[in-house]
């Protein structure tokens, strides 16, 4: 016969042990919406929106049965956003005085700037995974998970870069020999790591009011390339050893990559209107302005390519095509100064995937 009082009496020595092992049985978290512990809500909650705006920004608010909660935010499993913040409010929903529910709140720009290596189009939505750990101290936790969506704006586009490659320095006769190996006025040191050339492609989409493309390299080997070929230029300077080619269906295009910022003595570039690239001073985004410039009249949108290529020189012919552009008005001095400026005389590199990831 079944022994009910036996079956009780195990119950609630179990209920006692995890009592005395961690207090309540532990919930899941739960995003925010009420106002009866506090009046704070949360504007990002299950599949809700997100939209751009370069001033404001979106309260992520949630509530767990624990003083050490976490949030983490992803896309396509990549990891944008982490935090574990202090609890900013607590309530005893019980009657022994005591705190049993914590309440978290994060603030997440509205531009998309806290989401580190977000990828989204010009005019396009993606969707943001959320993760939140009711206990990060426990060994296990329960977790919540929503998502939402997050719409940029047609004017920019954002592009992560982690796959880049690096060039092959076992390839060819050589076998990582190189001209540029011989150049006595290098100011390479050997105390620092070369990483070669690295080479970037990538797509995203552009509008006729898209006025910017971001690219972040999340790829250190990348970042350590563009941060090589901007080493001794100046704000303003062009760089030619490294360049960005863009391609938008059979039409393709290298375009001037300035250090930090355009050079307004280059009368020859026009920079509320021509395309043009600026690497950052710490290497790590290369911004290409005005790509709307490059689509067909009448054509609202595009797929644009985009190939950069970190530390290595444009080359001869390429600098040529790029300076005879329809865009650029270059001629006399300028013109030719430019050109021997871009003049390769390392080749062209093979490359291999990079396993290096940031």
């Amino acid at each position: 016969m079944f022994n009910t009082k036996t079956t009780k009496s195990v119950l609630l020595v179990a209920i006692m042990l995890v009592a005395a092992a961690g207090g309540a049985l532990a919930a899941a978290p739960t995003v925010d919406t009420e106002t009866t512990n506090t009046t704070t809500t949360s504007d990002l909650t299950d599949a809700g929106t997100q939209a751009y705006n370069d001033t404001t920004s979106s309260l992520l608010a949630w509530e767990a049965d624990s003083p050490n909660s976490s949030v983490e935010i992803t896309q396509d499993g990549e990891t944008l956003y982490t935090a574990s913040p202090d609890f900013y409010s607590s309530t005893d929903t019980g009657s022994d005085g005591n705190p049993d529910l914590w309440y978290y709140n994060v603030s997440l720009a509205d531009d998309g700037s806290d989401y580190d290596g977000l990828e989204v189009g010009a005019g396009e939505s993606v969707t943001l995974n959320v993760t939140f750990v009711n206990d990060t101290t426990a060994a296990t936790s329960d977790t919540t998970n929503i998502s939402y969506t997050y719409s940029n704006t047609d004017t920019r586009a954002l592009i992560a870069s982690e796959n880049a490659e690096s060039e092959d320095t076992e390839a060819g006769f050589f076998g990582g020999f190189s001209l540029a190996s011989l150049n006595v006025f290098s100011d390479t040191s050997d105390d620092t790591e070369d990483v070669g050339t690295v080479l970037s492609t990538d797509s995203t989409t552009v509008t006729q009011n898209t006025t910017q493309v971001q690219l972040d390299t999340l790829n250190s080997n990348l970042t350590t390339a563009f941060s090589e070929s901007t080493s001794d230029a100046s704000a303003g300077d062009l760089v030619w050893s490294s360049y960005t080619q863009l391609t938008i269906g059979d039409d393709s295009q290298y375009v001037p990559v300035y250090y930090q910022t355009a050079n307004e003595d280059h009368e020859w570039l026009n920079t509320t209107e021509d395309t043009y690239a600026t690497i950052s001073s710490d290497g790590q985004t290369m911004t290409i302005h005005n790509p709307d410039a490059l689509l067909d009249d009448g054509q609202s949108s595009a797929t644009m390519n985009v190939t950069t290529v970190g530390d290595e020189s444009l080359g001869y012919m390429n600098a040529r095509s790029m300076l005879t552009a329809d865009q650029y008005d270059t001629s006399g001095g300028a013109y030719w100064t430019a050109l021997g400026a871009g003049v390769d005389y390392n080749g062209n590199p093979t490359f291999v995937s990079d396993a290096l990831e940031a």
